[in-house]
């Protein structure tokens, strides 16, 4: 799946992705490919993103878009 992870000046990583681990306000969540599709709150935290290695970045507070196997994650 393609995800995106920007602040609103700039993106901060953009690709492939097997699975996204996304700490939400209503809980934490691993987004799969052909997730159903969703709008997140994000809370301060760490995402992971699984593409054969593992990329760990951290955010601030943020949204969140699920929709057609594709994430995209504004944070600031």
């Amino acid at each position: 799946m393609k995800v995106l992870v920007a602040e609103p000046d700039r993106p901060i990583w953009e690709g492939e992705a097997s699975r996204v681990f996304l700490p939400l306000e209503g809980g934490n969540v691993w987004v799969l490919e052909h997730h159903a599709p969703m709008v997140g709150i994000l809370k301060e935290g760490e995402i992971v993103i699984e593409s054969g290695t593992q990329e760990r970045i951290k955010v601030g507070r943020g949204i969140v878009k699920v929709r057609d196997n594709e994430v995209d994650i504004l944070v600031r």
